[in-house]
């Protein structure tokens, strides 16, 4: 992306964003989890020419404080707020996690977000997320065993599409060459800023009925390889929520916006912004 810069949110923490573009008007990118503003990067370029983009860091990440004990939503909320109050953003869009914060901080600031665009956002439509895997996942990363930890996310959430019914041995050589390469290197350091996450998700208990009275106008993103319970969400919000529809991405999964086609969600955005 561009150049970085920072603001600071209500409580104090130092916030990182990266800027790409300079047309009207401001969108602000709110990661998902393990992931950083610089994931964006091709999505951000896709919108440059049409929009201004301002992708966040999100606490733990690329020069941004860390998470404080017993995260929670609001935080990531306030951070979000803070980073639109800047730039006078009222657009908004956020991916997995992200999305639920993006969906969060429209609940929690009505009328400062205008249009708000959703990828796959974190939310819980009849049941609750998929979530059992994490202490398992925390013990890996304790004992520094990082392959593991990735193999315990991706089957724990059923991303893996066939990789979700390869056994854990043999995926692990390939998932430990991987752990060398420059992306391997990325996921560790971020990997331990998912599980203040996961407890947020936990501890704010959101499902679809919740977001009901949000008044921005919403477009809600699903990919056709996504894992079914987000897919459900998806269609939940959109019937759920007073301005939303929802479109659905042929040939891609949960990663589209940051690996899997970023250009193809760029031109969905722009048409939407």
């Amino acid at each position: 992306m561009g150049r970085r810069d920072q603001t600071v949110s209500a409580d104090g923490t130092v916030i990182t964003y990266e800027v790409d573009g300079n047309g009207e008007p401001a969108l602000v990118v709110v990661p998902g989890g393990t992931r950083a503003a610089r994931h964006y990067a091709a999505m951000a370029a896709g919108l440059s020419g049409r929009l201004t983009v301002y992708a966040l860091n999100r606490r733990g990440r690329s020069g941004s404080g860390p998470q404080r004990g017993g995260h929670i939503i609001a935080d990531d909320c306030a951070d979000v707020a803070a980073l639109m109050d800047l730039t006078g953003a009222h657009f908004l869009f956020g991916h997995s996690y992200g999305g639920l914060v993006a969906l969060e901080t429209a609940l929690r600031h009505p009328g400062s977000v205008v249009k708000l665009a959703l990828y796959e956002p974190a939310v819980a439509a009849h049941k609750p997320l998929p979530l059992e895997w994490m202490p398992d996942y925390e013990r890996a990363l304790a004992r520094g065993r990082h392959g593991e930890a990735m193999i315990r996310m991706i089957k724990g959430l059923r991303m893996g599409g066939l990789l979700d019914r390869v056994p854990t041995p043999v995926l692990m050589p390939l998932v430990g060459l991987m752990m060398r390469s420059d992306q391997g290197r990325e996921w560790r350091e971020l990997a331990g800023t998912f599980p203040a996450e996961v407890r947020a998700i936990q501890r704010l208990d959101a499902t679809v009925a919740r977001y009901r009275d949000v008044e921005a106008e919403t477009l809600l993103i699903m990919g056709d390889r996504s894992p079914d319970y987000l897919r459900e969400a998806v269609d939940a919000l959109a019937v759920t929520m007073p301005r939303a529809r929802a479109e659905t991405l042929t040939g891609v999964g949960h990663n589209a916006p940051d690996e899997d086609d970023p250009a193809k969600v760029a031109d969905l955005l722009a048409a939407f912004f």
